[in-house]
């Protein structure tokens, strides 16, 4: 089963429960975003990871950064 069908499954497993599900790239940190939305209300429920640990990371990564100006 490759990817997008098993993304497919979930979409439609997910709109049961009358959720949504939005899938987003962020780049920068190299991570899969999903967000749980109500369908209804348009509102986020669950954020996987939570936006904090994104922060957090980017943060983090920043500040190595700075440290050190090449990798080994």
């Amino acid at each position: 089963m490759d990817v997008e069908q098993i993304l497919k499954d979930i979409m439609n497993m997910s709109s049961a429960f009358n959720r949504r599900l939005k899938f987003s790239i962020n780049y920068q940190l190299n991570e899969v975003i999903v967000k749980v939305v109500d369908a209804e209300t348009d509102k986020v429920i669950r954020e996987v990871p939570p936006e904090e640990i994104r922060r957090l990371h980017s943060r983090m990564k920043e500040t190595i950064g700075l440290l050190f100006d090449k990798e080994i």
